[in-house]
Formats: C-alpha cells, sequence, structure tokens
C-alpha cells in the first residue's frame, strides 16, 4: 500500500462503526478541535464569502491558517519542524454545486495495458499485482482529459495506490481501492477502503463498498485511506501532519468539497487527520474521507474568467505522478441534467 505519508493513520471505522456512532459525538470532538481545525485558525477562515467563481456551479478559496503548538505533534520528512512554535498552514478548499446541470465527475481510466501483470522494476517483481492504470501528474491528467474534449474545470489528486517505493517512479499502478471511470470499472473494492460514488444522475454519496454489491448506475468512483468525517464528528485527535487531501459531502447530498493543505515546508507544515475531518466539517461536508496526501496532493483549477488550468498549491517534492486522480468539469452549455 502507498503509505509513505500514512504509515500513522488512525485505525479505520468498519461500516458498523459508521452506522453506530452517533451525531452527538461531533459536539464532544468538536470541542476538542478547538485549536485543531474548528477554533482560532479554522471555521472563521475558511469563508465561503471570500471563494471566488471558477465556473459555474464551482468555487474556490484559499487561505493561511495558523495552528497553536500542540503537544505530541510530529512533522516526518521536515526535520525543521518545531512543536513548540505556532505553525501555519496553506489551505486550498473548493465546492461544486453537484445540482447544476451539466457537473460531471472524471477519474483516471484503465490503463493500455490493464489486466496485466505488473512488469518487474529493476531488480524488484510484484506478484500478484496487476496493471490498473498509468501513473499521471495532476496536470497532465487534466490535460488529457482536456484534449478528449472534456471541459475540465479543476483536478486533484485521489486514491493511494500500490506498488510504492518511495523515490521510485513507476509506470503503472494498482490497489486503488474501488475505480470507475465513465462507468468502467477499473479496480474492484478494498476491505475498509471508503470511497466516493457518483451515479450517472448526478447524485454523490460516501461509503464502504463491498465485493458483492451492485456496481451499476455507478458513473465515477475514487477511493481513499478511511473517513476522517462521519455524520459531522471528526475522526479521533492524532499527531502526525502531512500534506493532505480531502474530499467530503454535504448531508443534503448537494455540495461536493475538496481540501487540500500543503505540508513539510516552512511555510506550511500539514494536518492531521483528524485537522482534515474538522476543516471538511467548517467548509459544509456532513462525511469526509482522508484520500492520498504527502507528496501526491495537487490541485489545479481554471482562473476566474480564463480558461487555462493553473497548479494552486505548493506540493511538497514537485509534481508526483499519482495512480488515480479526479476531474471536475462543467458543460456550462449544458441545460439538463
Amino acid at each position: 500500500m502507498h503509505d509513505d505519508d500514512s504509515v500513522h493513520e488512525p485505525r479505520r471505522w468498519s461500516a458498523g462503526e459508521r452506522a453506530a456512532r452517533p451525531r452527538a459525538l461531533a459536539i464532544l470532538l468538536g470541542a476538542l478541535a478547538w485549536g485543531l481545525g474548528g477554533g482560532p485558525g479554522g471555521a472563521a477562515e475558511l469563508d465561503w464569502a471570500r471563494a471566488e467563481s471558477i465556473a459555474p456551479g464551482v468555487e474556490l478559496g484559499r487561505t493561511t491558517l495558523t495552528k497553536e503548538p500542540l503537544p505530541g505533534l510530529t512533522c516526518p520528512q521536515y526535520a525543521a519542524f518545531d512543536p513548540a512554535a505556532p505553525r501555519t498552514v496553506a489551505v486550498c478548499f473548493a465546492r461544486v454545486d453537484l445540482t447544476r446541470p451539466g457537473v460531471r465527475f472524471e477519474a483516471t481510466p484503465r490503463a493500455a495495458a490493464w489486466g496485466q501483470p505488473m512488469p518487474p522494476h529493476g531488480d524488484k517483481t510484484f506478484p500478484g499485482h496487476v496493471i490498473r492504470t498509468a501513473l499521471q501528474t495532476v496536470p497532465d491528467f487534466a490535460a488529457a482529459e482536456r484534449a478528449a474534449g472534456v471541459p475540465v474545470v479543476l483536478a486533484v489528486n485521489a486514491a493511494p495506490w500500490a506498488p510504492f517505493v518511495p523515490g521510485t517512479s513507476f509506470a503503472h499502478a494498482d490497489q486503488l481501492g474501488l475505480a470507475i471511470d465513465d462507468g468502467v470499472v477499473v479496480c474492484p473494492p478494498a476491505a475498509d477502503r471508503p470511497s466516493l460514488l457518483v451515479r450517472r444522475d448526478g447524485t454523490a454519496e460516501m461509503r464502504l463498498v463491498g465485493v458483492a454489491d451492485d456496481l451499476a448506475g455507478i458513473e465515477t468512483a475514487v477511493s481513499g485511506f478511511a473517513f476522517c468525517l462521519v455524520d459531522g464528528a471528526p475522526a479521533p485527535p492524532d499527531t502526525v501532519l502531512h500534506p493532505r487531501t480531502g474530499f467530503g459531502l454535504s448531508a443534503d447530498g448537494r455540495w461536493f468539497f475538496i481540501l487540500v493543505a500543503d505540508g513539510r515546508q516552512a511555510a506550511s507544515q500539514g494536518l492531521t487527520v483528524h485537522e482534515v475531518g474538522a476543516l471538511l466539517r467548517d467548509l459544509g461536508a456532513d462525511d469526509g474521507i482522508n484520500m492520498d496526501g504527502g507528496g501526491s496532493t495537487t490541485l489545479v483549477a481554471r482562473g476566474p474568467g480564463g480558461t487555462d488550468l493553473r497548479l494552486v498549491n505548493r506540493p511538497s517534492g514537485g509534481l508526483r505522478r499519482n495512480g488515480a486522480n479526479l476531474a471536475i468539469a462543467i458543460d456550462e452549455h449544458d441545460d439538463q441534467r
């Protein structure tokens, strides 16, 4: 599993735990979140009134949060981190109105060699792995979708993948969790890997998907590491900072949210998983998934009134080729769902 960024992820919640977790817990964890995303430097600065409309139904905001010191925080891969000092976190956040006609989700498609055995890499072999996708940076993925006629306005990294060896460049990916593009299954479900599911009618949900579940009607799916927000309650507090990517959905299913936080840098040290969930809640989400993060965290978006896509965050270590990416496309001339 691609885990350079998430070896310290908290325990994943099962479907039964998710269903049983009471909404009242949100109140308790909300109090714990003061200074962790729900207090100073949190909701007050995640102001949709300051966001820009980059396309009909799509808004993008950026801010820098200030976080007070918290005992036990660590920031792997950033030796200059001082846990006794306040930290800053550069955050980009977006929301998409799923009720707007013309909204479309696109994910990384099957590779040309889909289903074939994973080739060796140097002296390493990968028995049991098969080719699912070809790795691409987020800008290259968005450019390829646009070249195919998809009117992409925003694109972001999505699922973790395997095989993954830090510092080693692979051509293909496997073990993405459930991945579907244009109604075609790219990778089957994996236990305890929650998925964002977008149906052909444009509605969306987040849930664990079993291997025997009916996938008919699912147009797009990508999967993350674990739920970071369930029924308004963030995941339990944790202490490891990384660049992070989080996806969220509002309780009424109208809004899809993206949260991208830079990390491992002097100007931005990153977030914990709990903080991702708390900030998604502050943005308006009721459920949220911690997606792949670390060096994968990348967001590109169209500028207000423009057509070109631009990099809007600062990935740690430069652009990484990812096994799974997600694009939001808007057909501005489509008046029907």
